[in-house]
C-alpha cells in the first residue's frame, strides 16, 4: 500500500511539473520562517493580496474568486474538528493535510495544509465544493510542494 501511495504521488508530481513547465508563473510570494527564506509560485491564473485582517496573511484569487490563502504565523488554528487526510513533505517541513466538512453552514469545504517547523507553524488553505474535494486536495498539495527554499 505504501509503495502504491509513493508511486501515485510521484506520478502526480511529474504531471504537475509538466503542467507548471508549460504554464507561465504569474505571481511569486517571498517569505521567511525561522530565519530561512522561501518563495512560493502560484499558477498563472492565480493572484494574491494581503489579507485585510492580518499583515502576514495572504488571500489567493482565481480571477475575482477567493480560492484560499496562506497564513504565515498560524499558531492559533484549532484542528480538532478537522478530518486528517495525509502527510506530505515540503521545503519547510512535513505538512499535514486536514479537511473541514462545512464552512459556516455553507456548501463549502475548507482544506488546510499545516506545516510545523521548529519554532513556528504556517498553513495554506483552499476552499472547495463537495464535488471537487479530490481535485482541490491535489491543488493544495501541489502548492505546498511548490514552496522553494531560497
Amino acid at each position: 500500500m505504501r509503495k502504491t501511495k509513493c508511486a501515485l504521488m510521484m506520478i502526480l508530481i511529474i504531471i504537475f511539473t509538466q503542467i507548471t513547465v508549460n504554464a507561465t508563473i504569474k505571481e511569486t510570494y517571498k517569505f521567511s520562517i525561522d530565519g530561512c527564506n522561501y518563495s512560493m509560485d502560484l499558477p498563472k491564473d492565480w493572484t494574491f493580496k494581503s489579507s485585510s485582517n492580518k499583515n502576514n496573511n495572504l488571500e489567493f484569487y482565481k480571477g475575482d474568486i477567493l480560492t484560499g490563502g496562506f497564513i504565515q504565523e498560524a499558531k492559533k488554528i484549532d484542528l480538532k474538528d478537522y478530518k486528517y487526510v495525509e502527510d506530505i513533505n515540503t521545503a519547510i517541513g512535513k505538512a499535514k493535510i486536514y479537511q473541514l466538512e462545512t464552512l459556516n453552514n455553507q456548501d463549502k469545504t475548507i482544506i488546510y495544509g499545516v506545516i510545523k517547523s521548529e519554532k513556528s507553524q504556517c498553513a495554506m488553505y483552499v476552499y472547495s465544493d463537495e464535488k471537487d474535494i479530490r481535485k482541490n486536495i491535489f491543488i493544495l498539495k501541489m502548492l505546498l510542494i511548490n514552496i522553494n527554499n531560497n
